[in-house]
């Protein structure tokens, strides 16, 4: 005040940028008198293929956090281009965003490889995909990770959805497989009605990682080791969540074997052997958890709890409960 000040105004050019959503959809849930064709709402895509590629053309590079979500109608069967024996969708290469794959808010909607003899779903090259609610991945058939396969820095998270009804056969790693620096995060959702010889519902080695924090891992089935859970080489760190209703030979809740192998449970209920069906866990031995050559860490087991540990590495498991050392009689909680 009372001075004479000259006042420079800046300008800014803002430019926003909204991020579309890609739509696909089976033929019988496309809008009537729409083409299949560019990705929108009005005229979805018949296949992720489709989407994907598209997704690749947006130019998100200098965007913190963007993501394409690919919204999913109906049951989808179809694919485009080259298939390979990866999967029935394979996101691997350079050039992807962040992918969140989702179902519509109605209806049963699907990703389903049956009969392709593929996996669902592959993720490599430090990709990252999401998947939501209302949105199911079945009908995989591979020797390993036929639902859901993570590897090569590939990251998954799962919020929602499901990832059920994939077999491996007379091999291993029915629902999900995460290897080779694969990460799989586990919020919400169910993993459900898988089989394998071993690791029915989930399989961690070579490196993987799976966090659970909430979910349910449950009615899967490993002929061998590993209803719910295989662990072999990577690490299985569990805060949340259930694993229940699984069955095995042997651990049918959880399987942790192999040197490197690291099962680690602060949280969150396996369910033992002695509760009400679609509870419990069940195998000809531990059917809660079964350790074999593998740590357990940073877990305190309940007075309840009886833990298997066959040629346990520094760590003693209790003995009190009936049936004595080598029955998980109790839930871990």
């Amino acid at each position: 005040r009372g001075d004479s000040t000259n006042i420079e105004e800046e300008s800014y050019t803002f430019e926003v940028y909204r991020i579309p959503n890609l739509y696909v959809s089976a033929p019988e849930s496309t809008p009537p008198g729409s083409a299949a064709g560019d990705g929108s709402h009005d005229a979805p895509y018949d296949t992720i293929q489709k989407a994907l590629e598209k997704a690749k053309t947006f130019d998100l590079a200098d965007i913190p956090g963007a993501e394409v979500a690919i919204i999913i109608s109906g049951t989808i069967t179809a694919v485009s281009g080259a298939v390979t024996n990866d999967g029935m969708v394979v996101i691997s290469g350079s050039g992807y965003p962040a992918i969140v794959l989702k179902g519509a808010d109605t209806g049963t909607n699907a990703i389903n490889a049956s009969g392709k003899n593929k996996r669902v779903l592959y993720i490599g090259d430090g990709n990252t995909v999401r998947l939501e609610d209302n949105l199911i991945l079945k009908g995989g058939s591979f020797a390993n990770g036929s639902g859901v396969y993570v590897t090569n820095g590939g990251k998954f998270t799962m919020t929602g959805g499901s990832i059920q009804n994939n077999t491996s056969g007379d091999s291993r790693d029915g629902g999900v497989s995460v290897a080779s620096g694969g990460e799989f995060t586990m919020t919400g959702g169910y993993i459900q009605g898988n089989s394998a010889n071993v690791g029915g519902g989930v399989s961690v080695a070579s490196g993987g990682k799976f966090t659970m924090t909430g979910g349910y891992i449950k009615n899967n089935t490993a002929a061998n080791f590993g209803g719910g859970v295989n662990v072999t080489s990577g690490k299985f760190t569990m805060t949340g969540g259930y694993i229940q209703d699984n069955s095995a030979s042997t651990g049918g809740g959880v399987y942790v074997a192999g040197v490197g192998a690291i099962f680690t449970k602060t949280g969150g209920t396996i369910y033992g052997g002695e509760e009400a069906e679609g509870l419990k866990n069940t195998a000809g031995t531990g059917p809660a958890v079964y350790l074999n050559f593998g740590k357990k860490r940073d877990t305190t087991a309940d007075e309840n709890v009886n833990l298997y540990a066959a040629y346990n590495d520094g760590w003693s498991y209790n003995d009190t409960t009936p049936g004595g050392a080598g029955n998980t009689i109790g839930n871990w909680h």
